[in-house]
């Protein structure tokens, strides 16, 4: 299991400065920050913020996660075990390539929604690498209603969130990707199976036991982030996740 790209930060229309329009994809300057876009508009908030919101009743079943092949089978294990697969649709993209993920996700916004978020869950193996790719992604403006958007996207590899399921943080950070994606393997290589990725009842079992774990680690992650910027690797999925929680327990409330 090689190392792969995928999820965590998010984009501002504040922070896109459009210079070529081409058809629906526009050429951006693209910041990776803790940022909701709404519709055309946007508002900057901090990460933990957006982990505090409570998900609104509205939202129950609003949410649409568009993710690469990388990322599908844990987001499906995921959805199972939060009982979220009637409320969260996963649109999974035959390719991780960021602007396929997305463009694929606005599709299904079209023809499924509406929808009032939509993660693109997507990979990267450098952050270098996700400045060129997300600004090359189709708009999601034009989808035509008012939503909640958000990246999620890793550096370098999806496989960094399996880890930090069992992993505490390493002590050291990376300033080369290569050297990065190595550790990350040779870590996969020592804890996981080599089908980790497309086995459903494998990825279950990791969820149940390392998950909260996983979104403590991550956290303290953005939080050294916050202050070295270029500090590698990056996953900001523990915000996506939370909040698949906070609408998890929103909905067994409304069971009660």
């Amino acid at each position: 299991m090689g190392p792969e790209c995928c999820a965590g930060a998010r984009l501002s229309g504040s922070q896109h400065q459009q210079h070529v329009s081409m058809g629906g994809c526009s050429e951006r300057s693209v910041a990776l920050s803790g940022v909701v876009q709404r519709g055309g508009g946007s508002r900057e908030r901090s990460g933990s913020s957006l982990e505090r919101r409570a998900p609104s009743r509205s939202e129950r079943g609003g949410v649409l996660i568009a993710c690469g092949p990388r990322a599908s089978s844990y987001l499906a294990s995921l959805l199972r075990y939060t009982r979220l697969e009637e409320r969260v649709t996963l649109s999974s993209c035959s390719e991780d390539d960021p602007a396929a993920v997305v463009a694929q996700g606005i599709q299904h916004c079209r023809t499924r929604g509406p929808f009032r978020r939509f993660y693109a869950v997507v990979c990267c193996g450098s952050k270098a690498e996700a400045q060129r790719q997300l600004a090359h992604a189709p708009g999601w403006d034009s989808i035509g209603y008012d939503l909640n958007f958000q990246w999620i996207v890793s550096v370098p590899s999806f496989h960094f969130w399996l880890l930090l399921h069992q992993l505490d943080l390493p002590l050291k950070g990376w300033a080369d990707d290569g050297q990065l994606s190595r550790w990350i393997d040779d870590q996969l290589a020592r804890r996981f199976p080599a089908d980790l990725s497309s086995d459903a009842d494998q990825l279950f079992k990791l969820i149940d036991v390392g998950l909260t774990e996983a979104i403590s680690r991550g956290q303290r992650l953005a939080r050294l982030q916050s202050r070295s910027p270029t500090l590698l690797p990056m996953t900001h999925l523990h915000e996506m996740v939370s909040y698949l929680l906070k609408l998890q327990s929103l909905s067994l409330r409304m069971q009660d």
